[in-house]
């Protein structure tokens, strides 16, 4: 069994991070293993790679097996490194390398140690932001390219199952190389995609207003279109812009602004009242007026109001309205119509203008 130990400056890695929001930074352990498949009733162990935090250094040891016959004392050394940790740092460890250490601690009568410490799996913490960042995969290589980071490593831990048999039969020092780098770049991988997690907390952003405005342009049939663009600072510290884009509303976000495009129409559409009980429908005017004023009204000109016929219409300019969206007047096509806009004389205001962009930006994340 090989012992392989290296260090690096922290900050080199991920400059200005903060360790302390998963608790104490000392007491943090990284995991990412090799295995020779994915059965872990038919495969094998065959190296093992943890990683602590001491002040300004990150330190990686890394247990290789020569032999298969090496798993065992592998796997020892790994478990009993994990003593005196409180938390796991890993990338989808809780899918696969957790439950394979468990069976063979098992197997083998070890106590499994991680078993007892908590948890933080990046991978199930941005599983939810995959579709709003526009990513292929969730694969830990996919999130380093997302985030700008160059590995050196090529391969796949599948690719390299056949490296390792290579590895047993000849004792090539290149393959050990590619073997070791390969578990080196994913332990450094899951420290250098940690500001991956601030996209996370996009439900929580604050924005703070800056500007909008109402800009007209050609559609691609050249027909007149209109949008309402507004821009906002955010709290958050995102390691690098993206775009999303849904049901015609565009947001693009920047590290610590966002702009947000929405279209702008010209429509003639209603808005429904709630305690229709209260109204009278006119048939003839394609409105309906309360009960309390239609004294004026004869008989045959009214009609109790039902749901979908108590309403006003106004003609105006709109613009979508956010599911969500509280405190501003509704309006509909009909009824049944899953669609709600609002005026866009009711976006006048600073406070109405950051309740409506938050609101845009929070049916965007969901």
């Amino acid at each position: 069994m090989r012992e392989i130990k290296q260090e690096y400056v922290l900050d080199s890695l991920i400059p200005g991070i903060d360790l302390k929001a998963f608790g104490d930074p000392e007491r943090l352990l990284t995991l990412d293993i090799e295995t020779t498949g994915l059965s872990k009733q038919t495969s094998h162990l065959y190296l093992a790679g943890m990683g602590f935090f001491s002040k300004d250094r990150y330190t990686i040891y890394q247990w290789f097996a020569d032999t298969l016959d090496e798993e065992e004392p592998v796997l020892r050394r790994a478990l009993e490194f994990s003593q005196g940790f409180d938390t796991l740092l890993h990338y989808n460890g809780q899918r696969f390398d957790l439950p394979y250490l468990r069976y063979k601690a098992e197997k083998y009568g070890i106590g499994f140690l991680p078993g007892d410490l908590g948890s933080i799996d990046i991978y199930a913490k941005i599983k939810p932001c995959k579709k709003l960042l526009g990513l292929n995969s969730l694969k830990l290589k996919e999130i380093e390219r997302f985030l700008g980071i160059e590995r050196n490593d090529l391969f796949s831990g599948r690719e390299l199952i056949s490296v390792y048999q290579d590895y047993k039969k000849t004792g090539s020092q290149e393959s050990l190389k590619l073997l070791l780098n390969h578990n080196l770049e994913d332990m450094l991988g899951v420290v250098r995609i940690l500001p991956i997690l601030e996209y996370t907390r996009l439900k929580e952003l604050k924005l703070e207003y800056i500007d909008s405005r109402l800009n007209s342009y050609k559609g691609l049939n050249g027909s007149p279109r209109k949008e309402l663009i507004l821009s906002f600072s955010h709290d958050l510290k995102l390691p690098r812009g993206f775009k999303s884009y849904n049901e015609g509303i565009f947001a693009a976000f920047d590290k610590n602004l966002v702009n947000i495009r929405v279209p702008a129409e010209e429509l003639t559409l209603k808005h429904f009242y709630d305690n229709y009980r209260d109204y009278y429908y006119l048939p003839l005017e394609d409105t309906c007026i309360l009960k309390s004023i239609a004294s004026g009204v004869e008989k045959q000109y009214r009609e109790n109001a039902k749901k979908d016929t108590c309403y006003t219409k106004v003609s105006s300019e709109f613009v979508p309205a956010p599911a969500g969206l509280c405190g501003m007047t509704l309006f509909k096509m009909e009824y049944a119509s899953d669609r709600a806009y609002i005026a866009l004389s009711e976006l006048k205001e600073k406070e109405a203008l950051s309740v409506y962009g938050t609101a845009l930006l929070k049916a965007l994340i969901i």
